[in-house]
C-alpha cells in the first residue's frame, strides 16, 4: 500500500475518532446537563407539593385554631350544651400534629405558644366556671323538689275541699290546715333560694365572660404571631415583618372588645344598687 494512501487511511480513521470521541463527550455532557435540569425540576415539583401540602395542612389547621377561639368565646353561656360545646375541639390536636410533622422550628415555637395560651386559660376558665355550674346543678334540683311540693300542695287543696264539703267540722280539715303551712313556707324558702341562685348564676355568667374575654384576646394575639410565621414559611410575607398586620388586627380585636363588654355591662345587674339593696 503506497505511503500516501495509508497516510490518507490513517488521518481518516484519526479524524473519525476525533469526531467520535467529540460525540461521545458531547452526549455525556448533554446526557449530564439533562439529568442536572431533571433533578432540578423534580426538587422543584417537591418543593411546590410541599409547599401545597403545607397550605392545605395550615388552612385546615386554621379552622381548627377558629374553632378553639370560639369555643373559648362560648364558655361564659351555661345553656350551651357540653357535647356541643367539647365537639368544637373535636379536630384541635391532630391539627396541631399535622403542623408539627410539617412546619419549620419558627412557625412550630409560635403554635406551641399559642397553644400553651390555649390550655393554660381553659383551665383558668373552668376553675372559674365550676362553682356556677354546682349552683346549676343545685337549682336544678330545687326545681324538682318545688314541683314536688308544688303537686302535695296542691293534693292537699284538693282534699280540703272535698273533705269540707262532705263535713265543714271533720278534725282531718285542721290537720291539713297545718300540713298546707307547713308546705306553703317550705314553698317561699325555697323560692328565696331560687332567687338567690338565679341571681347568682346571673352574674357568674359576667364574671366567665371576662376571663373568657381576656383568654381569647390573648390566644387570639399568639395565634396572630402564627400566621405570621406560616406566612412566611408559604413565601407569603408582608411588605414588613408584620407589624403592621398585627398592629391592625389587634385595633380591630379592641373596637370589638369594647362593643361587647359595653353591651354585657347593659345586662349586668348594679353591684352598689344590690349591695344597698342588702343592706336596707
Amino acid at each position: 500500500m503506497p505511503v500516501a494512501v495509508f497516510s490518507a487511511i490513517a488521518g481518516a480513521a484519526v479524524g473519525s475518532v476525533i469526531t467520535l470521541v467529540g460525540v461521545l463527550v458531547q452526549n455525556l455532557f448533554e446526557n449530564a446537563r439533562t439529568k442536572q435540569r431533571l433533578k432540578h425540576e423534580a426538587k422543584e415539583r417537591e418543593i411546590e407539593r410541599l409547599q401545597n401540602t403545607k397550605r392545605q395542612i395550615y388552612l385546615e389547621a386554621a379552622v381548627e385554631f377558629s374553632k378553639a377561639t370560639k369555643y373559648l368565646h362560648r364558655a361564659f353561656d351555661f345553656s350551651f350544651p357540653p357535647n356541643e360545646h367539647e365537639a368544637l375541639l373535636a379536630g384541635y390536636d391532630s391539627a396541631i400534629a399535622k403542623v408539627h410533622l410539617i412546619a419549620n422550628l419558627e412557625t412550630i415555637k409560635a403554635l406551641q405558644l399559642a397553644n400553651e395560651t390555649f390550655q393554660a386559660h381553659v383551665v383558668q376558665i373552668y376553675r372559674t366556671r365550676r362553682p356556677y355550674l354546682q349552683k346549676i346543678e343545685q337549682l336544678k334540683a330545687l326545681q324538682v323538689r318545688m314541683n314536688e311540693d308544688l303537686q302535695t300542695r296542691q293534693n292537699l287543696i284538693s282534699r280540703f275541699e272535698q273533705v269540707q264539703r262532705a263535713n265543714p267540722n271533720d278534725p282531718e280539715l285542721a290537720l291539713l290546715s297545718q300540713k298546707f303551712s307547713a308546705v306553703q313556707a317550705q314553698i317561699e324558702q325555697m323560692q328565696m333560694v331560687r332567687e338567690n341562685l338565679d341571681k347568682e348564676i346571673h352574674e357568674g355568667t359576667h364574671v366567665v365572660h371576662e376571663a373568657t374575654q381576656i383568654a381569647v384576646q390573648e390566644y387570639s394575639q399568639k395565634l396572630r404571631l402564627v400566621n405570621v410565621a406560616a406566612r412566611k414559611e408559604l413565601a407569603l410575607s408582608f411588605s414588613d415583618d408584620g407589624t403592621e398586620y398585627l398592629s391592625l388586627l389587634q385595633a380591630s380585636a379592641d373596637r370589638q372588645t369594647a362593643l361587647v363588654n359595653e353591651f354585657m355591662s347593659e345586662l349586668r345587674p348594679n353591684r352598689k344598687e344590690n349591695d344597698s339593696a342588702g343592706k336596707k
